[in-house]
């Protein structure tokens, strides 16, 4: 086999991983479940759990960018957690001042997320730093 032959077919493998791979994450957003969160408005929610490492980055992380979030965690607040439909933690979820889900993203954002998620709620960083009750 000649070098341009073998060059060809590693090109038209790389082509065809990635639109496999492309493939599969579109498929996955589209299955995401949405999260709604019950009595809550205008709002990053981050539901956690005490015991998950994950959460305390993802914690550090909106509180290393100045922005407030409502903590809900499974142990404090289970029922919230179930009729939100949280499947996983940490979930970071943006609530609209109507209710509705703006976004969401489940593992540790990063900062650029966070800044972006917060000038979904406008500025976002004036309400403090709060967890939960």
């Amino acid at each position: 086999m000649s070098d341009l032959t073998v060059r060809l077919v590693v090109v038209v493998l790389l082509v065809v991983a990635i639109l496999v791979v492309s493939r599969a994450v579109n498929s996955r957003r589209a299955t995401q479940r949405r999260i709604t969160v019950p009595d809550i408005a205008n709002a990053v929610v981050l539901f956690t759990s005490t015991d998950c490492s994950n959460c305390s980055a993802a914690r550090a992380a909106f509180k290393s960018e100045g922005v407030a979030i409502r903590e809900v965690t499974w142990e404090l607040e289970p029922g919230v957690l179930e009729a939100a439909g949280v499947a996983q933690v940490p979930t970071a979820v943006v609530v609209g001042p109507g209710g509705e889900t703006l976004d969401q993203l489940s593992g540790v954002p990063t900062a650029r997320r966070v800044r972006r998620m917060a000038a979904m709620l406008g500025d976002g960083r004036g309400g403090g730093y709060r967890t939960s009750p």
